[in-house]
């Protein structure tokens, strides 16, 4: 599926945008677009993608968007009730790089990264959302800005969110130029398809398994194994999407022992075969 660019604020000629949306879709294709963008479902229910990610979503669902993170709305006809949103659209380039790099905006900068997987808002912090987007979409000029960064403070501040889209091809899967592990996630990129025991990486990084075990699962809140798995998921996905290769040649490029191994991980990571994966995205793009 061909993933569209667009340019919001640009066509607009505004740094950021709040817009009521009421009719039968967000969009017509899966798009992507340099503006974070924060959506806030007010009636109806139906599916979206995000990344390599379908799920469903309805009413009062809230996600946050990074940068060029492809996604799609599909909407559910449900009678005569009309689908309806609110979107910000928030062009980060407006403020100076020197502004994310003070201490007291290290914060945002976490959040803006996170974002680039998508982030689900839960829990008391989007209904505050909620009713601030609802305010934003009536104010103009200045009182708007300094709005939407009171709104993404308290996002950033917020521990009701939730990654969305584990991982697609834009997203910089948890790394930071800063990271000691970064080395790790370049290596792990770069030979995914390949036997990746834990000894092998943890020498990457010039430490002992045991604490390679612990540093990892202290910055990733996740295990090295199902990390690993993640990563290979996420190029599994994109050869569904884009190509017509066996299911067993697949696997096998994206560093599965066995297709039996390769269906187990990708049912729990996904939630569905990759047969039946691969079905959904061609059925979306007809």
């Amino acid at each position: 599926m061909r993933v569209i660019q667009t340019h919001i604020t640009s066509s607009l000629q505004i740094p950021f945008a709040v817009i009521r949306k009421k009719g039968p879709g967000f969009s017509s294709c899966l798009h992507a677009h340099p503006e974070l963008e924060l959506v806030h479902v007010r009636a109806g229910n139906g599916r979206r993608i995000v990344g390599h990610l379908i799920a469903p979503f309805q009413e009062g669902d809230m996600v946050l968007l990074g940068s060029m993170l492809p996604h799609r709305w599909i909407y559910e006809p449900t009678g005569n009730h009309q689908p309806a949103s609110t979107v910000l659209y928030f062009n980060t380039d407006t403020l100076a790089g020197s502004f994310y790099e003070m201490n007291e905006c290290r914060p945002l900068q976490d959040l803006l990264q996170r974002a680039t997987q998508g982030l689900c808002i839960k829990g008391k912090t989007r209904q505050l959302v909620a009713s601030r987007l609802e305010k934003l979409s009536r104010l103009k000029g200045l009182p708007a800005f300094t709005g939407i960064l009171d709104l993404l403070q308290l996002l950033a501040t917020s521990s009701e969110l939730e990654s969305l889209a584990a991982g697609t091809q834009e997203a910089s899967t948890f790394a930071t130029v800063t990271d000691r592990l970064s080395e790790v996630y370049e290596y792990i990129a770069a030979h995914y398809h390949e036997e990746l025991t834990l000894s092998r990486v943890a020498a990457v990084a010039h430490l002992s398994e045991t604490a390679f075990c612990r540093l990892f699962r202290q910055r990733t809140q996740n295990h090295f194994t199902a990390y690993v798995n993640e990563i290979r998921l996420q190029h599994a996905c994109h050869r569904l999407q884009s190509t017509d290769e066996p299911i067993s040649l697949i696997a096998e490029a994206c560093g599965f022992k066995t297709v039996s191994n390769f269906n187990k991980c990708f049912k729990k990571g996904r939630k569905s075969s990759p047969s039946a994966y691969r079905h959904s995205f061609q059925q979306l793009a007809q």
